[in-house]
Parts: C-alpha cells; structure tokens; sequence
C-alpha cells in the first residue's frame, strides 16, 4: 500500500461513540462509517521540533445531536486536549453516517443526544523505520506551515441524475451520503478519489464523477502550480419530499 505522508493512511483514530442509556432491548446506535481526519487538516497543529516520540496528538470530546434520518447536526465541543485538533474533529464528525434503521425513537421528537471521543495518533509507537518517517513529517510539516491547503471550488457540479437514476426504487423521502477524499492536481482538477464511507454504495459511483467533474484555481508556490492534497467532502442525494 502506497505510503504518503499527507495521506490518511497516516493517521491512526481512535473513535467512541458514547450514547445515552437505552432500554435493554435497544442497541446504542453504531456509525455506519468514521472516516478519519486526513493528517493535512491538522498537520499545521504539530510543531516540526515537537513531534511527540508516541506519535499520540491529542482527543477531542465532541457533542452532537442525532436526528432520524441518521445526520449528525449540532456538534459542539465539549472538551479537547488541543483546541487546534477541534476544527478537524468537528468536520469528520459531521460525516458521520448513521442508518436511520437503527436509531432509536426520541422523546417528544428531539435529536438523538451522543458523545464521541476522537483520538489523534500520528503512527504507531512500533512503527517501523520510524526515524525515517519522522525526517518526511517534519519536513511535510514545515511545507504546510509556509503554504496552507485551502481549497475552494470555483465550479462545483452536483452529481448528474443519469448517475444514480438506478438507485432510485421509489418516491419516499431518502437522504443518502458519500464522503469522498481526493487531492488537485497543480492544474486544479480532482485526482486520487476515494470513497471513505457511504450511508449505500449505489450512490458512489455518482459521487465520484460529480468530484471529478469540480474545478479549481491554480495553487502558486514561489510563482509556480503546485497540487492541493488530502481534501474531503460529503456529497448528499435527497430522494423524495419530507
């Protein structure tokens, strides 16, 4: 497996999702998926003479409300060991995807209340050729520093119905999600898509040209194009009226 150091097979994440007390028959409610923080959303909160011998970053403790149809809405945090880690944690979070089949009812129709505590691991403490890796990260962390990775679209096409027609069984209400991770090419076109999770899998395939049809405006380092990496975003398909 291709090794990058921007990319989110770097990044070992702990997530625990703490419900409230259910009733003995009810199951405490499970994300379908948890993709990780990409290391580029938080490489910039690692000191490039500070990288910690563990490899362990910090956790954040994030609040969120829970609806029926398997969002995440409401995200609050309630603790962190670093609040730089928060912006990323949130974000992530908010991709959650939850089957709406195996959300309890609420009480008076209120979102669902759960925890969850996220935890940044840079590698593993065994890591092999650690000090190698080590001499990459720091470099790859003095990189970002000076240049940043904002990324905004200057043309974001939704996915194209002929995409995921096929998906469609019926008029009901369906709100589906795709996240995707991908990086830009110095010529600002969307390369190495990947699926990190998805609440169905008919949907991916529309969610990936829809990314792939995106265009964005040249990065410039020292007057010259360079790639934007380790992006993620979440792609909805709402099927039906409420």
């Amino acid at each position: 497996m291709r090794r990058s150091i921007l990319g989110i097979t770097t990044l070992l994440l702990s997530c625990m999702s703490i419900a409230p007390a259910f009733a003995a028959e009810e199951k405490t409610p499970e994300p379908l998926q948890q993709p990780a923080p990409p290391l580029g959303m938080y490489l910039h909160c690692v000191a490039p003479d500070a990288i910690p011998e563990d490899g362990y970053v910090g956790s954040v403790d994030v609040a969120y409300g829970l609806t029926r149809t398997g969002r995440t809405i409401d995200l609050e945090v309630s603790s962190s060991t670093d609040p730089c880690l928060e912006d990323s944690a949130t974000k992530m979070v908010g991709l959650w995807i939850y089957n709406p089949r195996s959300i309890p009812k609420p009480k008076r129709g209120a979102p669902l209340q759960m925890n969850a505590t996220l935890k940044y691991q840079l590698f593993d403490e065994n890591e092999a050729n650690k000090e190698e890796y080590l001499i990459r990260l720091r470099e790859a962390i003095i990189v970002r520093r000076k240049t940043g990775n904002d990324a905004v679209p200057e043309r974001r096409k939704p996915p194209a119905l002929n995409d995921f027609r096929d998906c469609i069984r019926s008029a009901d209400f369906r709100l589906e999600r795709v996240v995707v991770a991908f990086d830009v090419s110095p010529e600002g076109k969307p390369v190495n898509t990947r699926i990190l999770g998805s609440s169905s899998k008919c949907f991916e395939k529309a969610a990936i040209r829809s990314v792939e049809r995106w265009t964005y405006a040249p990065r410039m380092i020292d007057g010259k194009p360079a790639a934007h990496t380790d992006i993620t975003s979440s792609i909805e398909f709402q099927i039906g009226e409420r």
